[in-house]
């Protein structure tokens, strides 16, 4: 590793020095090289591209979901969830949604604070995300997704990495308004006939029968002088959902906002500065469901600040990057939670039918994650050696990333047993005279915790090109001093120009990809345990509780002990054909995977002092192959696009925390007829076999055009244990699993625009988009549960 860094400084530091004279050398600057290499592993659009793209709720991973090889979950778009406004989670190619790579502007968008965390009514969690910010789609220039063949430069993920690059700001002043919005009122929603009345009469976030949608943006373009400029932007997008909260409606609400900054200068042809910042913060408010005084607000998003510097030089082009991103997923909640026996001064509880009546919340929670990172990339001139073209790329990336937890202040659950006799030796919330008091409660201490991990990550990768041949060959390291491991990724992927005039090109490489190491794993080890209290329901002959023992029956640590581990990893192989066919472009990619050292728990027994703990381990294994086809063209004033994805995938699990003992893995199940072991099962979520999607647009007389969107998947077989068993020869029993099968579903979108004629610079935009146009019911893999019916959103754009 020494030796690499050396080379690499060494090398950069050439790069920066042949800069000295840049005003001398300004014309001999104009490097004429042929674009980078095309791979059918790779989708890269333009910002006109992109506007084509419909999504519901204008989000990137929303965008993504229309392109081969991206699945969304099962539960991603529902009729339950119809007010929600965080953007969907996604799986590229056969990858866990925490295993991918986003960045924006170069700097990285991964949130390492628990991103599967998902529900809002956890007592010591706090719902995450993969995503640590949220881009409004409107900032967005270019796009490029990379699912196979990924250059060396790209690092923690085993799934894909999205890589977006923010528009610039425009040369002339402008400015844009818009408004887009849509509403359970515009939207059919397919429940059935015996669940109808429960979710008209939704007590929980879980079923949103009414909700209203709001997104609105303002966007200026203020050009300093003919090399500068500045781009401002301000957007937020609101829902309301009305709930029944004991008999009355509240309202819960959603609110995320879009603050962005661009300011870009070119002193001089060669040179671009960039700073930007980026803030956007999420709120949600929720309260508890038939639980009084609980209203409570789930806090996330953040603050991103990056400055880049990009210096093409007479050997290289340099580019320099210093970013800080501080993110947050937070709580403020009542600090304790009362489960009151049914009494004549707690009884709310029987306006819902319940045995209890319940009151308050879990208590505020606060977790941060701040970082600082550098980077430096050199893209070098090509110069000749050994009959080769040489295009060689070099960079380093530091990083230093901090999480911190807090609990600020005590929590406590209370659960009650009603007594009439009941004498209280003094007034408290554990005792109300002859009426109830406390037999159970769980103990939260004030708590704070942190930790931080320390990232390397250097690369080195050349393409070399001769006649019709380009071989990229590289090598990405990484080192974080929280696991301490060195991880040397090889990356190697190899071109043939068929007839030498790039109309078709064929390729394949073999490449492993190791994925990130979350701050969630040393955060948790440091959390404090929770205690767990029980005395006697009976009173004593005086009529008094009995005491509470001396110390807890039971401390409860959630997770975890951060044991040894190694970084997640995958081994990937694939082919791939490029053709220029009927004026478009045809790619056909086929992609296998093989994951290991994937991440799961073990529970451990009890210690010496009645603690429960659980330890991560590298027991996961994943098997993903996928083949995609893609064709897309434009002309005159039509443009299409069409994908299908092929794919299968088979996982240990999903999830980090799921409980992964190898001897769990290597047990025998019976499944589709034939003995099998349980990690040879399907993948239980992203696992839709075949899929496809068709965009047509096309423009039409009088200042319209019409976009179709076709979008088809197969039907799914969701894996579920029977509770049967099936004995084998042997006399022994393994459990039955089987297949619930879900039909496929083809979907229609369509958006109708229409804008007016240009008049003094100023141009008005009316869209009427139409998801799910005949009204299809599609099923999820949870049971009683559809994607919404036809949806209707309107969207006003003013610009100037």
């Amino acid at each position: 590793m020494p030796a690499i860094l050396c080379l690499l400084l060494t090398t950069l530091l050439l790069a920066t020095a042949a800069g000295a004279s840049a005003d001398q050398i300004l014309q001999e600057m104009l490097v004429r090289d042929r674009p980078e290499q095309r791979s059918a592993g790779t989708t890269a659009l333009t910002a006109e591209e992109l506007a084509l793209l419909p999504a519901p709720d204008q989000s990137i991973t929303a965008l993504l979901r229309l392109l081969p090889g991206v699945q969304l979950a099962e539960d991603a778009y529902t009729a339950n969830n119809g007010g929600e406004i965080l953007p969907p989670e996604i799986s590229i190619s056969g990858g866990r949604v925490y295993d991918n790579r986003f960045l924006i502007d170069g700097l990285g968008n991964d949130s390492l604070l628990d991103p599967l965390a998902g529900a809002v009514d956890d007592e010591s969690a706090v719902p995450g995300h993969s995503q640590e910010l949220f881009l409004d789609r409107a900032l967005l220039g270019n796009l490029t997704l990379y699912r196979s063949n990924v250059p060396a430069r790209y690092s923690g993920f085993t799934g894909g990495v999205v890589e977006v690059e923010t528009r610039d700001p425009g040369q002339v002043f402008a400015a844009e308004l818009n408004y887009r919005t849509t509403r359970s009122s515009w939207t059919e929603f397919h429940v059935e006939a015996a669940e109808r009345e429960d979710f008209e009469h939704s007590t929980s976030a879980d079923q949103q029968p009414d909700f209203t949608r709001h997104n609105a943006r303002l966007l200026l373009d203020l050009p300093l002088g003919p090399r500068s400029g500045v781009l401002l932007s301000y957007g937020q997008q609101y829902s309301r959902i009305p709930l029944y909260l004991l008999e009355e409606t509240q309202n819960q609400y959603r609110r995320q906002e879009n603050l962005f900054v661009k300011y870009r200068l070119q002193p001089h042809e060669g040179t671009e500065l960039s700073l930007t910042g980026l803030w956007t913060p999420y709120q949600g408010h929720y309260f508890l469901k038939d639980t009084r005084n609980s209203g409570f607000d789930i806090e996330g998003g953040g603050l991103a600040l990056n400055a880049r510097l990009k210096q093409r030089l007479r050997l290289a082009e340099v580019e320099v990057q210093l970013g800080f991103k501080r993110s947050e997923n937070s709580r403020r909640a009542p600090a304790d939670f009362y489960a009151w026996a049914l009494t004549p001064s707690k009884d709310w509880g029987t306006l819902v039918g319940g045995k209890i009546s319940k009151e308050g919340g879990y208590g505020d929670i606060e977790q941060l994650q701040d970082s600082l990172s550098l980077a430096l990339h050199s893209q070098f001139v090509p110069w000749q050696f050994a009959g080769f073209a040489h295009h060689f790329s070099t960079g380093l990336r530091l990083e230093q990333a901090q999480a911190s937890y807090e609990r600020t202040e005590p929590h406590r659950y209370y659960y009650y047993r009603a007594d009439t006799g009941l004498v209280c030796p003094e007034s408290s919330v554990e005792c109300l005279a002859g009426e109830q008091f406390v037999y159970y409660r769980k103990d939260y201490a004030v708590d704070e915790a942190d930790a931080d991990i320390g990232l390397l990550e250097l690369y080195l990768e050349d393409r070399l090109e001769r006649g019709r041949w380009t071989l990229r060959p590289g090598l990405n390291y990484s080192y974080n001093d929280l696991t301490g491991n060195n991880d040397y990724a090889g990356r190697l992927a190899l071109f043939y120009d068929l007839f030498g005039d790039r109309s078709t090109l064929l390729s394949g490489g073999i490449n492993r990809y190791y994925g990130k190491t979350l701050l969630t794993y040393a955060l948790r080890e440091e959390i404090a345990p929770y205690d767990r209290w029980n005395r006697s329901t009976k009173l004593t002959a005086a009529g008094t509780p009995v005491p509470w023992p001396a110390s807890p029956p039971e401390r409860v640590v959630t997770a975890s002990r951060l044991a040894s581990l190694e970084t997640p990893r995958v081994d990937e192989w694939t082919l791939g054909l490029e053709q220029e066919l009927l004026g478009g472009l045809l790619c056909l990619a086929y992609i296998d995977r093989n994951g290991e050292d994937l991440l799961g728990m073990t529970q451990l027994d009890k210690d010496d002092s009645n603690t429960i703990y659980s330890e991560w381990n590298n027991n996961g294994e994943s098997r993903h192959r996928e083949v995609t086809l893609s064709w897309q063209r434009q002309w005159a004033r039509h443009y299409l696009l069409l994908d299908a994805t092929w794919q299968d995938s088979e996982a240990s699990n999903e999830d980090y925390d799921d409980l992964l003992r190898l001897e769990e893995l290597e047990e025998l199940v019976w499944y589709n007829g034939q003995v099998t072991q349980r990690i040879g099962l399907p993948r239980s979520d992203y696992n839709r076999e075949w899929s496809a999607n068709l965009i047509y647009r096309v423009e039409l007389p009088a200042h319209f055009s019409f976009t179709n969107t076709t979008r088809y998947r197969s039907g799914y077989n969701a894996i579920v244990d029977s509770g049967d068993n099936y004995e084998l020869p042997d006399g022994s029993k393994i459990d039955i699993y089987q297949e619930r099968s879900l039909p496929s579903a083809t979907l229609f979108d369509w958006a109708l625009q229409w804008h007016s004629p240009l008049v003094a610079h100023q141009r008005l935009t009316l869209t009427l988009e139409l998801f799910n146009v005949f009204n299809k019911k599609v099923y999820t893999a949870q049971t009683g549960v559809y994607q919404p019916g036809r949806q209707l959103w309107v969207e006003v754009n003013w610009a100037f």
